[in-house]
C-alpha cells in the first residue's frame, strides 16, 4: 500500500516537472488564439504543429516559435506569409493585444499576411 502512495506522489511530481520543462501556458494559449486568428473563416489550417488537442505540449518545439533556452518563453514569432491568400480583402479579427502575454518577445515577423 505504500509503495502506490509513493508512485502517486512520483507521478505528480514528475508531471509538474514536465509542465515546468516547456513554454509558459499563457504564452501556449495565446499562439493557439494566434493560430485560430490567422486560420479565421478557413478550413484549412496553416501552422499544423501548433496543437490544440492537450495544452501539455511545449510550444517552444513549434514551427514558427522560438523561446528562449533558459526561461523557456517565446522569444521570437515568424509568422510571414501564415494567412490565406484568398483572405487577404476579408477583415481580421487581430488586434495587437494578442502579443501582450509575450513577454520576452524580440522579434515579430508579420509580413505577407495582408495587414
Amino acid at each position: 500500500m505504500v509503495w502506490w502512495v509513493m508512485a502517486i506522489i512520483i507521478l505528480i511530481f514528475l508531471g509538474f516537472h514536465r509542465d515546468s520543462e516547456g513554454c509558459m501556458r499563457e504564452e501556449r494559449e495565446a499562439l493557439l488564439k494566434l493560430k485560430e486568428a490567422f486560420n479565421y473563416l478557413i478550413t484549412s489550417s496553416s501552422l499544423p504543429s501548433w496543437s490544440n488537442l492537450t495544452l501539455s505540449d511545449d510550444c517552444c518545439t513549434w514551427e514558427a516559435a522560438e523561446c528562449d533556452n533558459s526561461t523557456k518563453r517565446v522569444i521570437r514569432l515568424r509568422m510571414n506569409n501564415i494567412r490565406a491568400y484568398e483572405l487577404r480583402d476579408v477583415k481580421w479579427p487581430l488586434n495587437a493585444s494578442s502579443f501582450l502575454p509575450f513577454q520576452q518577445l524580440r522579434r515579430l515577423y508579420l509580413s505577407g499576411n495582408y495587414l
